[in-house]
């Protein structure tokens, strides 16, 4: 199990990278947030997954799987729909 503190990282690092990609219109990949967060790429993937299934992402389904923001998130972090 994942300490208190690496958890807390791990969101400020998916924050700042759903911002980034909110701001660009880009999509987020398991290896942007494994770049940014020092995770494997398969705890990369979990991750993102996860957020996918609580609504905050929605995957493009192409292969490598992208994700984009979607409005729930855009609107958590204050930037437009």
């Amino acid at each position: 199990m994942m300490d208190l503190s690496k958890s807390v990282v791990l969101f400020h690092y998916m924050i700042q990278l759903l911002s980034e990609s909110i701001k660009s219109n880009k999509r987020i990949s398991s290896d942007d947030f494994m770049r940014v967060s020092g995770l494997t790429r398969r705890s990369a993937q979990r991750y993102l997954d996860h957020l996918e299934v609580l609504g905050y992402l929605k995957s493009d389904n192409n292969n490598p799987k992208g994700y984009k923001a979607t409005d729930t998130t855009k609107k958590l972090l204050e930037t437009e729909v």
